[in-house]
């Protein structure tokens, strides 16, 4: 067995790579389709957010992408000048005519999966000599992927509040105050959480904004989760990509809960009419 290291253990375990947006709303722009015209606005925006916070993670993707493709054209067009150094035309000419030509080929060969090969290799290149090489970068992944957690439970509480008011046409008093009306099937604000499978983002949201994301007991006792006391607390890109995916469906979960009215939790009206 060879002991050479895979290029991609520990771009995985700094870099975030989420799952395609297609992917990510299937469900959620199939329920949100039926939806009154009202919630399908909060639903929209909810979608948005969630995008956002999706677009921030990927700046370092799009960054080594970038750099990747720099690198190509510079060296592609290198090749192309050389190849018209006989060319007797005026400079700015030679260079403008071997620039579009050097672009060219480059659009028509990302077709190919060779060279869609070859460019997710330079991407995991250019990563992988961020980490090696540039001081505070593993840290500064580190804490984006914090920072996204946080945001992914921003996106939602946003929702919910949004959601609640909506409902009962009352401004929210507090995110349990919101569950509480919107989940009433379940006793406690753990178990609306667990039945939402947002129990654990809500802990690791809390530690990251209140705690300085620092674990301390109440964190261990909450989560169940073995990690020292005193440790920052790490988000793993798996981990995060999981939140996303259950913030989606939560989400999915509460538009529609906001449809019931609370005094009867019977559908309203509305919803099944398609009106708002």
């Amino acid at each position: 067995m060879s002991g050479k290291k895979n290029p991609m253990a520990d771009i995985a375990e700094h870099i975030f790579f989420p799952p395609s947006e297609s992917v990510l709303f299937d469900l959620y722009d199939k329920v949100c389709a039926k939806l009154p015209p009202e919630r399908a606005a909060l639903a929209a925006a909810f979608r948005h957010n969630i995008l956002s916070v999706r677009s921030a993670l990927l700046v370092p993707f799009n960054m080594a992408n970038t750099g990747a493709v720099a690198s190509d054209l510079q060296r592609r067009l290198t090749d192309e000048l050389v190849a018209r150094a006989e060319d007797e035309r005026e400079g700015k000419a030679v260079f403008r005519d071997a620039l579009f030509t050097t672009l060219e080929k480059m659009v028509d060969e990302t077709r190919t999966p060779e060279v869609r090969k070859e460019s997710t290799a330079a991407i995991v290149a250019q990563l992988n000599n961020a980490l090696r090489y540039s001081p505070g970068f593993a840290d500064s992944m580190k804490d984006m992927l914090r920072q996204g957690t946080a945001s992914l439970w921003g996106a939602f509480e946003v929702l919910l509040l949004d959601c609640y008011e909506v409902a009962t046409g009352q401004e929210p008093t507090s995110v349990r105050k919101a569950i509480q009306t919107l989940l009433p099937y379940r006793e406690t604000h753990r178990e609306m959480l667990e039945e939402l499978g947002l129990w654990l983002l809500f802990q690791c949201r809390h530690l990251i904004v209140h705690k300085l994301g620092r674990v301390n007991q109440k964190f261990i006792d909450e989560t169940g989760m073995n990690l020292p006391l005193g440790s920052t607390l790490a988000i793993p890109p798996l981990v995060l990509r999981k939140f996303f995916e259950d913030v989606v469906l939560a989400g999915s979960v509460i538009l529609l809960r906001s449809t019931v009215d609370p005094a009867t939790d019977q559908v309203r009206k509305e919803f099944s009419t398609g009106k708002s």
